[in-house]
């Protein structure tokens, strides 16, 4: 057996890692995904909303997971039946390089008499004693009224994502 000089033998092996590094970093880690939960302080009259993954019976204060877009939502409450709209953009976190996984996003989004607001974050009931209003039927965007002018906006931005709405009154 002839011997491989220690020069070609170093080169080789140095070769090998540089090229097994460059394919690591060439690589992506899994998109993060995204969960959405509604969130009200006073019985709700109806929502409609057109994210597809926004479940036909919402419960307050529970997730579930959804995908990036840009989505609608109305809604009116018993103690404002004039009721609100509201435009909101979910991101999804894209995967880092070396396989490093991007992160989860955790949206909140309250659906107050006063107007909605958002919020971001983890994985955790906000308010159990909320448990007990009732469960709201998700018209799906199918009872979507004619929208005044958006109002206001809000944005949000956190280590773990980050989340836009656009907001109104409905028109009736």
């Amino acid at each position: 057996m002839k011997k491989i000089p220690a020069r070609t033998l170093t080169i080789t092996i140095l070769s090998l890692i540089a090229l097994t590094g460059l394919a690591f970093v060439s690589c992506t880690g899994p998109n993060g995904r995204a969960f959405e939960k509604f969130y009200w302080t006073t019985d709700l009259l109806y929502i409609s909303d057109t994210n597809h993954a926004t479940p036909a019976t919402v419960y307050i204060d529970t997730y579930f997971q959804t995908s990036s877009g840009t989505y609608r939502v109305e809604y009116q409450t018993v103690d404002d039946p004039r009721g609100w709209f509201l435009e909101y953009d979910i991101y999804i976190n894209h995967g880092g390089p070396g396989l490093a996984g991007g992160a989860d996003n955790w949206y909140e989004i309250d659906l107050l008499p006063t107007g909605p607001a958002i919020y971001l974050l983890g994985n955790y009931a906000r308010n159990p004693a909320a448990k007990n209003l009732v469960p709201v039927i998700n018209h799906g965007g199918s009872l979507m009224q004619q929208h005044g002018p958006i109002l206001g906006s809000q944005h949000l931005e956190s280590s773990q994502g980050s989340i836009d709405i656009r907001f109104g009154r409905i028109v009736k």
